[in-house]
């Protein structure tokens, strides 16, 4: 069990990392960056498609590390992170659980910033198209209407922190607040 209980710290710490790393990138560009930037410490949407395959990569790891720790306890495959804490040796009983609510409240956070940017540039889209419309009414007039812009999809499908997307939606929805939902 040793073995399995530090893989699934090395993991968290990962997350935790790779959470951090994002939201450091996503709070030094005040607005979402349109164009590719030379400054690596800003984000940019050119870079989501790799960033997003980071996260879901260590978020993976995480799961793998959670249901190998679980079998190495005797316990369900689907057993959650939370339901694990209290039976893990005490002196592990803090780090995990703290890592595990540092990564909620990192990936809330970056939740947050990446609905504000996707607002911004909705609302940037829309004040463009009518500014087109009016410098150039004959041309745009006829042009199809913009897909409305879809909200992200949280929690990632199909990797979550403990197999429970309904938690981790219920904790993004309230604001880190714990409210049961339906």
């Amino acid at each position: 069990m040793d073995q399995e209980l530090n893989r699934l710290n090395q993991t968290l710490r990962d997350e935790l990392q790779q959470y951090g790393g994002l939201l450091v990138r996503l709070d030094r560009q005040p607005r979402w960056g349109i164009r590719p930037s030379g400054d690596n410490e800003q984000a940019t949407a050119h870079d989501l498609p790799g960033l997003g395959i980071v996260i879901q990569r260590v978020r993976w790891n995480r799961e793998q590390a959670r249901q190998a720790l679980a079998a190495s306890m005797q316990l369900s495959p689907e057993t959650e992170l939370e339901a694990m804490i209290p039976v893990l040796p005490t002196d592990y009983q803090p780090l995990v659980n703290a890592l595990v609510q540092e990564n909620r409240e990192l990936l809330a956070r970056v939740l947050a910033i990446l609905r504000q940017h996707q607002l911004f540039l909705a609302d940037s889209m829309a004040r463009l198209e009518d500014f087109s419309r009016h410098i150039f009414p004959g041309i745009f007039e006829k042009a199809p209407a913009a897909p409305a812009v879809q909200p992200l999809p949280m929690p990632m499908p199909g990797v979550t922190f403990n197999g429970s997307a309904k938690r981790e939606l219920e904790l993004e929805q309230t604001g880190g607040h714990r409210r049961r939902l339906g």
